[in-house]
């Protein structure tokens, strides 16, 4: 992948790995995979951050690429920053995506709402297409 195509990614990868008492760790390492580039992280400000990969032709439903707090979070944030990814700061919403969706699965039916009210503003302020979609 050449360092144009890369502006507008965000390409994370799920490794996964298990602790001690069976609980699951998800690490998530840059990789160039444009087939996992994210279309936007929404934050809280500081605590939170869960990149989402949406793409209206082929996907029923915005999908999560990476979830973290504090310094996950803030590393989620400095990723997006250097491939130009959308980052919204919507505390509340942040919080339940982190909440309520498993890294690699489709946000809940519950917050499909507020996601899509996101995606249109970023669609709007993107020109008609949307960061890491096909289209």
């Amino acid at each position: 992948m050449t360092a144009p195509e890369t502006s507008s990614l965000i390409p994370v990868t799920l490794l996964t790995g298990f602790l001690g008492s069976g609980k699951t760790t998800v690490l998530n390492y840059v990789l160039k995979q444009p087939d996992m580039a994210a279309t936007a992280v929404i934050v809280n400000p500081t605590h939170y951050s869960v990149a989402i990969r949406y793409d209206m032709d082929s996907m029923a439903a915005p999908l999560v690429l990476a979830k973290g707090r504090n310094y996950l979070a803030l590393r989620i944030r400095q990723i997006a920053v250097e491939h130009q990814v959308p980052i919204i700061e919507n505390q509340p919403l942040a919080q339940a995506l982190y909440k309520s969706a498993d890294v690699g699965q489709e946000i809940p039916a519950h917050l499909y709402r507020a996601v899509a009210e996101i995606l249109a503003y970023i669609y709007r302020l993107m020109g008609g297409h949307l960061p890491g979609s096909a289209t």
